[in-house]
């Protein structure tokens, strides 16, 4: 019943809560529409007041102007309007009109100053050498020529007699003596300088502004548009009311809009500025849709914070008697107990387990009551970093003492360093009571020293030291058991471009994940060390079985290596997560077996290494186990690489440019640069000999960027027709000036980058795709042809056609050498060309060495074929240009000499 209440309770006050935040949200929204209207009514005020100011002020200097020369008209000694008319002699006119002339440059964009007698015939103005007609019939002649007070009469707007062009006219009435009508004085002034000056004030979109006379006849609006008809009562109340603002509620399908009127102090006109009411409240409109969204979203939230109250309250009703048993159980136990305490009941139910004993074990969430033993043990044990001390403990392999009937102690050591003393014994009526101490302050010190002996302390795994020494005792013991000793070299590939690119704090973190990872593949008894850097190592051992035959156990263990190395492998290579940033590496595994007793540990990983530099050699991403040849391998290897360091320093290569052929008319495109390595002693060596190796060192950088210039430099001497064409590696895009490289190459050598062809394969964009992109749109930029090579051999081709808008696609030869014999081949062949050209692409075929292929291909949209049909790789000198369709007949059969990285993955060979 009290749950009941409370929780009518909750509904009236998130009910009274939802009533007033509607209401609060409705006021604030209408309070938000009439802030907006004041805020535009005040500063159409400002605007008005500031136009009524300025047109005074212009007013001003023309009365200025008027009062000055109908002075000098009124102190004539004249009678009569004969003698006034007579008085403006041919003389006194010219004296004048220079006076008067210079009295217009006073106000800009004024146009006449005109002086008439009481018949409205001009006797004086600024018109030189025109008539000026006369003004008798102007309205504004008729009001001063009645006008029994002094004012300025506004007039117009009309087209001026001489210009045509619009102008409004300011006039004032000439008295003679005893205040008889002599005639006017006037100054036109042109419409556009109103227009100028209601432009100035810098209108917002939808704003009009009017200028009218009192009468509310218009005289100019700006921006220009129909006229709106009469002017309603409030307009007129307004200007009587020397100005004002009013909302005016248009006809049907015209929106309202609010005016202000603001009349001007000298002359009878009217200043008015409109604005639409729509314009106004745009913004408040939007505002008011986010406000109600809001409002309405607080309101569902209430609503549903309401029924999950419900909910938990039902819920807590249920559980009360349960829970009030429990309590003073749990009460009485922990009043009495200052150690880690859990209480089993006969059956390893769960009855009391105090807050200290979850603090302990680091249990951040609460162990509900009725779980079993089991479950709890099991969380302990996830937690110790390894099982119970066997010189302390009775059961050094196990927690679990179900079945011991005296009290048991026993040491535990947690993850994170501290180690627990645990009780155990079962009391009268079969419960059973566990209690747990922290005693690590007793045993820290001497761990800790243990510790940064014989671990790693970022991982926590062993290190090169306590590593060689497992080793040494696990192949002690396999001597004794005629068992097998394997280890496993681990190296992560592209650990450092994470080191370089998101910190030292993440590569961190990184290999601690490894380490979890790697873990999660090994068995609980086998070792795993962290020797330094990215590099980590594997220890497991095997005894013999019983029946085994001499090899047996050797089989045996090889597929475990083999089987554990694919593990640890495709468990590396899977995407990390680190501090929200992604990251992807892979490993490289060498597997080194020890099954003679003559094996040193120092032996073991050094095979294990050469393994480890062989897997690396094969591409990375995989393993390799040791055989005995390996070991003359790497030698040969490392004296390989050796002497490419001194290849590149002494300058030991030489380029071959094989031709590119037009099928169409059997003229050389474009030429391909290849690179050969004329070493000293083992004499000319073929690209698929040196390049992996130059890839590996970052040879092929320096090697790269002389190839590109020497290229530049022979592509010089060929006709200007005839494109360079060189081949790009992954480790060359991959550096951050090749770019630059190429530019100054260019710059250097004159070549015009429309004549250079950057040739790539998809190893190219497979790695670091988006930054090797990246770097080819710069190029295409340039000018620079971008040539997808070896087209249909790797993982992706039609994926990364739409990624990057390659120049020209080059079929692989292994399609193109089998045409007469596969026609899969045909069909391969045939789809790429079309392919290319719907793309827009042009389809190179490489590798033609019959002369009946070249038909065959052009008919399928090929348009350049390359090959030894036509020519193999030759010396700059030897290189012929013309038509090839000619003099492919001179040419024998070829050597069979592999293009620069064609085979084994290292198109690469020939270019920067």
């Amino acid at each position: 019943m009290p749950s009941s209440l409370s929780f009518r309770w909750i509904i009236l006050v998130v009910l009274t809560v939802c009533g007033l935040a509607s209401g609060i949200v409705g006021l604030s929204i209408w309070r938000n529409r009439a802030d907006d209207i004041d805020h535009a009514l005040r500063h159409a005020v400002d605007t008005t007041s500031f136009m009524a100011d300025q047109i005074d002020r212009i007013v001003q200097d023309i009365d200025e102007i008027l009062i000055q020369y109908r002075r000098q008209a009124e102190v004539l000694d004249i009678a009569t309007d004969d003698e006034f008319r007579q008085y403006f002699t041919a003389p006194r006119r010219y004296d004048l009109r220079g006076a008067m002339v210079a009295s217009l440059g006073r106000v800009p964009d004024a146009r006449h100053l005109v002086i008439s007698d009481s018949r409205g015939d001009v006797v004086m103005s600024t018109n030189f050498g025109h008539d000026t007609p006369s003004i008798g019939d102007r309205p504004f002649f008729h009001i001063l020529a009645g006008a029994k007070d002094d004012q300025l009469v506004v007039s117009g707007p009309f087209l001026g007699p001489l210009s045509g062009v619009p102008v409004l006219v300011f006039a004032r009435r000439i008295n003679g003596t005893e205040g008889a009508f002599r005639g006017t004085i006037h100054l036109s002034v042109t419409m556009e300088h109103f227009e100028r000056a209601f432009r100035a004030t810098g209108q917002s979109h939808g704003e009009t502004m009017t200028l009218m006379h009192r009468t509310s006849r218009e005289i100019v609006r700006i921006p220009d548009g129909p006229t709106p008809g009469a002017m309603p009562f409030d307009w007129h109340r307004a200007v009587a009311a020397g100005g004002g603002s009013f909302r005016i509620a248009l006809k049907a399908g015209r929106e309202p809009q609010w005016a202000t009127v603001q009349p001007l102090a000298r002359v009878p006109l009217v200043i008015t500025l409109t604005v639409p009411e729509a314009h106004i409240l745009a913004n408040w409109r939007s505002q008011s849709i986010g406000t109600a969204l809001g409002a309405a979203g607080f309101l569902g939230c209430l609503l549903a914070l309401l029924g999950v109250i419900g909910r938990q309250i039902r819920r807590l009703s249920e559980s009360r008697s349960e829970l009030a048993g429990a309590n003073r159980a749990l009460a009485a136990a922990l009043d009495n107990m200052s150690h880690g305490l859990c209480l089993f009941d006969a059956d390893g139910v769960l009855r009391v387990c105090n807050e200290r004993f979850r603090r302990i074990y680091g249990i951040a969430d609460p162990i509900p009551l009725g779980t079993h033993r089991h479950a709890i043990e099991a969380m302990c044990r996830a937690r110790l970093r390894h099982q119970p001390d066997s010189s302390e403990a009775g059961r050094p392999d196990d927690i679990d003492t179900d079945t011991a009937d005296d009290p048991t102690d026993r040491i535990c050591e947690l993850a994170d360093g501290r180690v627990v003393a645990v009780n155990c014994h079962r009391l009268a009526q079969g419960e059973w009571l566990e209690m747990h101490e922290d005693v690590t302050e007793q045993r820290r010190y001497q761990s800790r020293i243990e510790f940064l002996a014989r671990r790693d302390p970022l991982t926590g795994t062993a290190n090169r030291a306590e590593f060689l020494d497992r080793l040494q005792n696990v192949q002690r013991l396999a001597r004794r058991r005629s068992g097998t000793v394997t280890v496993l070299m681990i190296d992560l590939d592209r650990f450092k471009d994470v080191n370089d690119t998101l910190g030292h704090p993440a590569g961190d973190a990184l290999l601690r994940e490894t380490t979890a990872r790697i873990t999660a593949c090994i068995s609980p008894h086998d070792t795993l060390a962290r020797l330094g850097g990215d590099e980590f190592a594997v220890l497991c051992g095997a005894a013999p079985q019983a029946g085994d035959r001499p090899g047996d156990a050797l089989r045996r263990a090889e597929e475990h290596a083999a089987k554990l190395a694919t593990a640890i492998v495709a468990a590396l290579r899977e995407p990390y997560d680190i501090d929200g940033n992604a990251a992807s590496i892979s490993a490289s595994v060498g597997i080194a077996i020890a099954a003679a007793p003559a094996e040193t540990p120092t032996d073991l990983m050094k095979n294990a290494d050469i393994a480890l530099y062989e897997a690396k050699a094969r591409g990375r991403d995989n393993f390799c186990m040791f055989v005995p040849d390996m070991k003359d391998a790497v030698e040969e290897r490392l004296r390989l690489e050796s002497d490419l360091h001194l290849a590149v320093q002494q300058g030991q290569f030489v380029l071959h440019y094989q031709p590119i052929v037009d099928v169409v008319t059997g003229q050389v495109s474009a030429v391909e640069a290849l690179v050969r390595w004329s070493h000293p002693e083992r004499g000319e060596m073929s690209p698929s000999e040196f390049i992996p190796i130059a890839e590996q060192t970052g040879l092929i950088v320096p090697l790269g960027d002389w190839i590109l210039r020497q290229a530049c430099l022979d592509a010089m001497r060929w006709p200007s027709d005839v494109s360079l064409s060189v081949n790009i590696s992954t480790v060359q895009l991959r550096g951050a000036n090749l770019l630059d490289t190429i530019m100054a190459t260019l710059e250097e050598t004159g070549l015009p980058p429309t004549r250079l062809e950057i040739e790539i394969t998809e190893n190219v964009l497979l790695e670091q795709s988006a930054g090797n992109i990246s770097v080819l749109r710069q190029l295409k930029e340039l000018g620079i042809a971008v040539v997808l090579d070896d087209f249909g051999t790797g993982y992706a081709s039609l994926g990364y056609l739409t990624v990057f808008p390659f120049d020209k696609l080059k079929i692989d030869r292994t399609f193109i050498q089998e045409l007469a014999t596969r026609s899969d081949c045909m069909a391969v062949v045939g789809s790429a060309a079309r392919l290319g050209r719907s793309l827009g692409m042009s389809v190179v075929a490489e590798g033609v060495e019959a002369i009946e292929h070249v038909e065959w291909l052009r008919s399928a949209g090929v348009v350049q074929v390359q090959g030894f049909c036509f020519s193999p790789p030759v010396p700059a000198a030897e290189l012929r240009f013309g038509d090839m369709f000619e003099t492919f007949e001179s040419h024998a059969e070829p050597e069979r000499t592999p293009k620069a990285g064609s085979e084994g993955g290292s198109k690469v060979a020939s270019a920067a």
